[in-house]
């Protein structure tokens, strides 16, 4: 430490020796280097309210550069103070403010004044003489930074706005990749998109690059996301799914410059076999197809419109078709006399068949006739079939308008320029209806060699003498829309026929029916699902119901996730499984047909069944009130459908509301029982008989005399009765037409008298029997419920007076014995 200090007050020595010698050569060198290193930062002036003075303004102060310091004070401090790698130690110029500044200056500058950005130690006095007697040491490297900074800010390029904006933004998407990407290079990208199944990112991708006016080449390839847009509907919505489709499609090469095989199958099968009717859809899909010269490959959209459009779009979008194939032709002709006489007459031949023969069996026979060959329109041939359909359809027809037009179809039937032969058979001349309803091949079907082999007695395959009768005559039946059975008369069979463990019959006759008409598919289909619901596995009514016939009138989530839930089946419940009616099922149905109300109401009910807890039917019956919200919000407009993928609506039946008020009154929530009225109302549907069954009975099985009775009188009210009737079938639960069953039957009444049993409340009970033997003639054994209401009661009379007979005076008066 001596040693230390001693070497340091050696060089203070020098120092002092050598500033004697050269007092005056250092202060200018002082000077100069100050003078280098500040010129370019300006310095606040305490004296001057704090205006900005640049160094060559300074005053007379500098006079302190030449200051002497007390050396004595300096030696002290050095020789108490640690070795330190200082700036005055390392040899670099760093002036202190007060070699700058006035002593007047520092002593009024304020404490909240920014120091001087060179000093990284702290400043005091005793430091300024020792960087006077310094040796001058090159300029510091910041200050020769600064020296070559320019004094000023250059002016901004006005065509360079990165400097003010983010270029990373959404906003400047389209500029970048019109700058650093040339049309190859952008399509290449697309097309890895596409190939990546990126479909929402390559959508995105397409519109970036159709902003900026770049031609996207026709392929094929854009068939893929078009496909996926099909696909992800629900999730897009209906405007958005047919946009998205639009664009995409509209890049399909035409077929003059594409592949002329193509049929475009996939994305046919994706819109005319899908779960639910999307008619805009594929009336869009249709027309570009046509405008592409692809008219031969949509021979299922024309039919599939006519099913499920209204009849003046149905006719419209035929007339469309032909326009689009002709345009396409007229283009590619470039401007020649085609498409001929022969091809026009070729496409409305090939578009007006079908669409004649859907608009007949769906009875818009008006509209069939308005496409058939007319004076204003060059002639063109239609298959002698399709003329003998529609004159069946006219001669079975109810209105009375359609029968002027039986001789006019003769007519063009019997002219070779507007009939030919179907399949190179000879025109017949006389009417069959039975060829034209049911085709030839039908009769001669393996399906019918089956069923005959099951009525057959001399056949292995033979049913029974039971049901034997009953089968042939439904064989017949569904090759007669007129003559087929309801499905009151159907269910017992089926249940029946399935109770013998067999399944060929009910396999083959549906597939008749669905061959047949639309009236027996409906029929049979309803009469299968009835079945299931009521005596059979619940999950085949709504399997059998997607598998045949379109999700409409019914929520597709709920069915669609009970779909997925019966893979599990088997290993969950095998002895259900078991059952014939699974080896009925036929997944590759060969068309979906419309579904009825009563079938819709129908897959409701079984959906309600296969609900585990009251919380999930709860939620359904929020989904049905959304459902009614629709429907009802579609029957404003008649163009509404084109804002709905369900079109055509289904009118919900009263009877969809049965099984939700089943499950969901309770005593815990008799609140709930208005509710359902009030819903009903709300939507515009009527509460029936078998709503105010429910309702009644819940009220007396709860004691709730007041309630019961106020429904009772309003039946009998309206429906005032002055001598009973009998207690037949049909009065069993039945109404008579015109009526909207509301009219008191037998269940009515059996459902309050048991509700008030089960309440022991003995006198309603007595008043429920007085009013029901005032509108019918009670015989034992007709009706099995009344019966065991009677036993009930009887039993409840005789409770009440044992009651009676042993209860004390002290307890009838209510005080304990």
């Amino acid at each position: 430490m001596l040693d230390r200090r001693a070497a340091s007050l050696d060089v203070v020595v020098v120092q002092q020796a050598a500033a004697a010698d050269a007092k005056t050569d250092i202060v200018t060198r002082h000077v100069i280097a100050v003078t280098n290193v500040t010129q370019f930062w300006p310095l606040h002036d305490a004296s001057d309210n704090g205006r900005i003075r640049w160094p060559w303004m300074l005053s007379a102060s500098w006079h302190s550069v030449g200051h002497q310091p007390r050396w004595t004070a300096i030696s002290r401090k050095i020789a108490h103070s640690a070795a330190r790698s200082t700036s005055a130690t390392l040899g670099l110029y760093v002036p202190t403010r007060a070699t700058i500044l006035s002593k007047c200056a520092v002593q009024n500058e304020k404490p909240d004044i920014a120091r001087d950005p060179f000093v990284f130690e702290e400043q005091t006095e005793d430091y300024a003489s020792v960087i006077r007697e310094s040796p001058v040491r090159p300029p510091s490297t910041l200050s020769l930074i600064q020296a070559t900074l320019a004094p000023l800010l250059p002016q901004p390029s006005p065509g360079d706005v990165s400097i003010f904006e983010d270029p990373s933004g959404s906003d400047y998407n389209t500029l970048t990749a019109s700058k650093r990407y040339t049309p190859s290079s952008l399509i290449e990208t697309l097309s890895h998109l596409v190939h990546a199944k990126k479909f929402g990112e390559a959508y995105d991708f397409l519109m970036e690059i159709q902003s900026s006016g770049i031609a996207i080449p026709n392929s094929h390839l854009w068939e893929l996301p078009a496909q996926a847009a099909i696909i992800s509907g629900p999730s897009l919505g209906m405007e958005a799914q047919i946009s998205r489709f639009t664009t995409w499609f509209s890049l399909i090469p035409p077929k003059h410059l594409g592949d002329p095989r193509r049929r475009f199958r996939r994305t046919s099968k994706l819109i005319f076999q899908t779960q639910h009717a999307n008619v805009p859809l594929a009336i869009q899909f249709s027309l570009m197809l046509a405008s592409k010269g692809y008219i031969s490959t949509i021979s299922d959209a024309i039919p599939f419109v006519m099913r499920f459009a209204p009849p003046a779009v149905s006719v419209q979008f035929v007339k469309d078709l032909e326009k689009a194939d002709w345009d396409y032709k007229a283009l590619i002709s470039l401007g020649s006399e085609v498409p001929t006489r022969r091809q026009d007459a070729l496409t409305r031949s090939h578009v007006r068949a079908p669409a004649v023969e859907a608009l007949a069996r769906s009875n818009y026979l008006n509209e069939a006739i308005s496409l058939l060959p007319g004076p204003d329109i060059p002639p063109f041939q239609l298959p002698d079939r399709t003329y003998y359909l529609l004159l069946s359809r006219l001669r079975q027809s109810n209105n009375p308008d359609a029968v002027k037009y039986i001789t006019h179809v003769e007519k063009l039937r019997k002219d070779p320029a507007y009939s030919k032969p179907y399949d190179g058979q000879v025109a017949k001349n006389d009417y069959q209806p039975f060829e034209a309803d049911i085709d030839i091949a039908l009769s001669k079907s393996v399906d019918l060699k089956v069923l005959e082999c099951e009525v057959n007695p001399h056949s292995e395959s033979y049913i029974g003498d039971a049901l034997a009768p009953e089968l042939r005559s439904l064989i017949d039946a569904v090759q007669s829309p007129s003559t087929f059975p309801t499905t009151v008369k159907l269910v017992p069979f089926i249940k029946s026929y399935f109770d013998t463990g067999r399944s060929a019959a009910i396999i083959r006759l549906r597939r008749l029916a669905l061959q047949a008409h639309v009236t027996c598919a409906t029929g049979f289909l309803q009469a299968e699902i009835t079945y299931y619901l009521t005596d059979g596995p619940p999950i085949l009514a709504i399997k059998t119901f997607a598998d045949h016939l379109f999700l409409s009138g019914v929520p597709q989530d709920e069915v669609i996730d009970a779909l997925k839930g019966s893979e599990n089946w088997p290993s969950r419940d095998g002895d259900d499984h078991e059952h014939p009616a699974y080896a009925a099922m036929q997944t590759k149905a060969m068309r979906k047909i419309w579904p009825t109300p009563a079938i819709s109401d129908l897959v409701w009910q079984a959906l309600v069944k296969l609900a585990p807890t009251d919380e999930a039917v709860e939620k359904l019956y929020q989904t049905l009130l959304r459902f009614l919200a629709v429907n009802a919000d579609s029957r404003l407009s008649d163009t509404s459908f084109l804002r709905s993928p369900y079109y055509p609506t289904v009118k919900m039946a009263p009877a969809v509301f049965t099984p939700f008020i089943q499950r969901l009154i309770s005593e815990e929530h008799p609140h709930r029982v208005p509710e359902f009225v009030r819903d009903m109302v709300r939507f515009g549907i009527e509460p029936n008989v078998y709503h105010f069954t429910q309702i009644a009975g819940f009220y007396a099985s709860t004691g709730d005399a007041q309630r019961a009775f106020i429904i009772m009188d309003m039946m009998d009210t309206r429906y005032p009765l002055h001598k009973p009737e009998q207690m037949t079938a049909k009065r069993l639960r039945g109404t008579r037409k015109g009526e909207h069953l509301l009219r008191p039957d037998v269940i009515f009444y059996t459902s309050i008298m048991r509700g008030f049993v089960q309440a022991k409340s003995l006198a309603n009970a007595l008043e429920v029997d007085r009013r029901f033997k005032k509108r019918f003639v009670y015989l034992p054994g007709q009706h099995a419920p009344l019966d065991e209401v009677y036993a009930d009661l009887r039993r409840l009379q005789q409770d009440v007076q044992d009651q009676v007979r042993h209860a004390s005076p002290f307890t009838v008066l209510g005080t304990p014995s």
